[in-house]
């Protein structure tokens, strides 16, 4: 056998240690582990900034994600090394001690994570320019049970906002004295009271709120007579059951989030007899002897007649299946809005007997069914606007206890927001696309004025002596509302 020489044996040698080595990875490696991830445990998102005196927040925690080729996550039993700037600290966990400039990444057997993560640390004075304590609308019943949800924005000096709630909860006084609570309001005390919050050592502006105490009112109870064209079929329909669910709302007997929730002090009724004292066969009901006309002329003259017949001042007319507005489809209800003298009117049925009304004071009702409909048009009969608008102009308010804003979807979240951005909840009667459960006080002192003052509302004949109008007039009850 031939003696190899030196130079061949350390190829050899070297050949067989390469080949040895292959048969490993290199530590560096993980099989299977295509890529790795340095995330703030349970993958939360990092925050914009970090204060020194939020201790609540100051320790951050981590987690390195493993996934493969194709995406999915692995778990993997080694401890990652995390690192802060370069250098590596115990556990999983870091608490910020001084301000500045954080960069966190992990390795794993030498294997380096495949993005870092930068956290910013400031004391608050240095980075908040001021804190707003603020709430969408001024007022609230003092009730002691209804809520007024308070809003706090953080401004930093760049002209941002950031959300308090991602921090140490604010610190809440009232007139000066600390309360439990710092989401809402709730007193039952009236007058106006000061609030004032700090976040962190910042302190808020003061907000003034005025507290409000139920008002009463003579009950009033009102007729209603729901008129039907031939085609509309009856199955079914109950006013009495449609007017107790209205009812229940215009009484306040259901709670809602509506801090200025009131009681109207008015009923309504099924008109037990007709014009001329005889019992409707079913109370509240009353079958007409034509269907929908053709045109909008003939259907605004039916209305008329049956105004004349059925007078406003002894019943509230709630007509289906003659859609005298012709202006969207007829399954939406609509009523006017009237107009509100200044004072008494002087009108009486033998003068509305001779009426003529371009828009009839009557609510077009499309669904016997649901109560939430009705008295959304009953608040429209008796002087209510809508929440909302259609553009969000500058000026006041209609009501103070109510938000001006636009006429929209709630987010995601079941939030409405206000033409100043605040967000809240609307469970108002009067507002669109949710639950249509409430008034507020400034709503039922403006209905309680129509009900006074308003030409078409049922009540006591006029006291005798009164004028009385002798020729036919034309009246307008205001625009169309739905």
């Amino acid at each position: 056998m031939p003696r190899l020489g030196k130079p061949l044996i350390y190829l050899l040698i070297g050949l067989l240690a390469a080949g040895l080595l292959s048969c490993q990875p290199p530590e560096k490696e993980l099989p299977g582990v295509a890529r790795m991830q340095i995330v703030l445990a349970q993958n939360q998102m990092p925050k914009p900034v970090y204060f020194l005196e939020d201790t609540t927040h100051n320790r951050v925690n981590f987690e390195l994600y493993y996934f493969d080729a194709s995406g999915s996550f692995l778990t993997l039993s080694d401890k990652p090394q995390f690192l802060v700037n370069g250098q590596p600290f115990a556990g999983s966990s870091y608490i910020f001690t001084r301000a500045g400039q954080y960069t966190f990444t992990a390795r794993l057997n030498n294997r380096v994570c495949d993005n870092q993560l930068d956290l910013r640390v400031s004391p608050v004075r240095e980075y908040i320019d001021h804190f707003v304590l603020s709430s969408f609308v001024p007022v609230l019943n003092a009730d002691s049970v209804s809520q007024l949800p308070l809003s706090y924005q953080l401004i930093t000096k760049q002209g941002e906002f950031l959300d308090p709630l991602a921090y140490a909860s604010p610190r809440l006084r009232a007139d000066g004295k600390e309360l439990a609570e710092s989401n809402y309001f709730a007193t039952g005390q009236a007058g106006i009271h000061t609030l004032q919050a700090t976040f962190l050592g910042m302190a808020s502006g003061g907000l003034d709120l005025t507290a409000r105490r139920a008002v009463t009112y003579p009950l009033v109870r009102l007729p209603v007579v729901i008129h039907l064209a031939q085609n509309v079929d009856s199955l079914g329909i109950d006013p009495a059951k449609l007017l107790a669910g209205v009812n229940r709302l215009y009484r306040k007997a259901q709670r809602t989030i509506d801090p200025n929730q009131a009681d109207s002090f008015l009923e309504f009724y099924p008109a037990p007899i007709d014009p001329g004292g005889r019992p409707l066969a079913l109370a509240g009901l009353h079958r007409l002897a034509i269907n929908n006309p053709a045109t909008r002329e003939g259907a605004v003259a039916a209305i008329n007649a049956l105004l004349q017949q059925w007078c406003p001042q002894r019943y509230i007319n709630v007509v289906m299946g003659i859609d005298w507005a012709r202006l969207y489809s007829a399954s939406r209800s609509y009523a006017y809005l009237p107009n509100l003298p200044q004072g008494p009117s002087e009108l009486t049925c033998e003068d509305l007997v001779k009426a003529n009304w371009s828009s009839p004071p009557a609510i077009y009702l499309s669904d016997p069914y649901q109560p939430s409909i009705l008295s959304h048009e009953l608040g429209h009969f008796l002087g209510l606007p809508h929440t909302f608008s259609s553009s969000c102009p500058s000026g006041p308010a209609a009501f103070t206890d109510l938000p001006k804003h636009l006429e929209a979807l709630p987010d995601a979240s079941g939030l409405k927001y206000s033409c100043d951005t605040h967000s809240f909840r609307s469970e108002y009667a009067m507002d669109y696309y949710v639950p249509q459960l409430s008034f507020t006080y400034d709503q039922v002192k403006l209905m309680r004025r129509l009900v006074e003052f308003g030409g078409y509302i049922p009540r006591s004949p006029p006291p005798a002596g009164r004028r009385r109008r002798t020729q036919p007039i034309a009246l307008e009850s205001g625009h169309i509302l739905f």
